[in-house]
């Protein structure tokens, strides 16, 4: 079991006939953000964990669906070459890129090698989020998850050691921005020396689209702005929060028509 953010919330793991599971138990004081967890279950993404929320004798847990998927740190038991270091990272980047169009916060993210899960066919990789505010250092995680990532990469390789340094260089920066950190995945990956061995960067193209439960934007435009206003994709969201308030205007004056 691990315990997080001053034991605000417990990890376990569980076993049961219907297959693995990670369970967070809350304290009392904790509340489940009902907008983001119906904004999940509605629009399921390999990105994302599925989960059910329980409560029982005034606890609540929320229970993942893990089943046989392999965490990071099992996955890094067996050595891995320093391109695939560098596929993993920008799989990641593109998950907590996703939650923009979910409207989530990036600070909810559990972001820890037992919690990561990654896909060995393509390393796609999936994440838990926590509908709560849990307020987690999210620059700091990655930057500890990406470190740890690179620590574990087979010996050096002459083709990929300066796609490498280049990543090391950034993470021992004192900022962190996802944009920038992206960025520089992005530019490696495009770079001649590097070699695609046909491992996926997830991408659902622009036909995809996200179902929006329209009484729960609204709550979210009014509870969370300052949530927004201090993330790192605070522009995007406004943008797409702007967007879906001129859609939902534009439902109601067709509706009185």
């Amino acid at each position: 079991m691990q315990k997080l953010s001053n034991e605000r919330i417990t990890i376990t793991y569980e076993n049961d006939m219907s297959g693995n599971k990670v369970v967070l138990n809350l304290t009392g004081e904790e509340k489940i953000i009902d907008y983001q967890v119906k904004m999940i279950q509605s629009n399921p993404s390999v990105f994302f964990i599925p989960f059910k929320i329980k409560r029982k004798n005034e606890k609540t847990s929320i229970v993942y669906e893990i089943d046989s998927k392999i965490s990071a740190m099992q996955f890094l038991k067996n050595k891995i070459g320093r391109q695939e270091v560098v596929h993993i990272l920008r799989n990641l980047v593109r998950a907590i890129k996703e939650s923009i169009n979910y409207l989530l916060d990036e600070k909810s993210f559990v972001i820890h090698e037992n919690y990561i899960y990654i896909s060995p066919d393509n390393l796609t990789v999936s994440l838990i989020y926590a509908p709560i505010n849990l307020n987690a250092d999210f620059a700091e995680g990655m930057k500890r998850f990406a470190s740890n990532l690179i620590d574990c990469a087979s010996e050096p390789e002459h083709d990929y050691d300066i796609f490498i340094n280049e990543i090391v260089k950034y993470l021992k920066t004192n900022d962190f921005n996802l944009e920038d950190f992206n960025c520089i995945l992005e530019g490696i990956q495009k770079q001649k020396g590097f070699k695609d061995k046909g491992f996926a960067v997830v991408d659902k193209g622009e036909d995809f689209k996200i179902s929006i439960p329209k009484a729960e934007l609204l709550e979210k435009s009014k509870n969370s702005v300052k949530s927004i206003n201090n993330s790192n994709f605070a522009k995007e969201r406004r943008s797409i929060i702007s967007h879906f308030k001129h859609l939902l205007n534009l439902d109601k004056s067709e509706g009185m028509k």
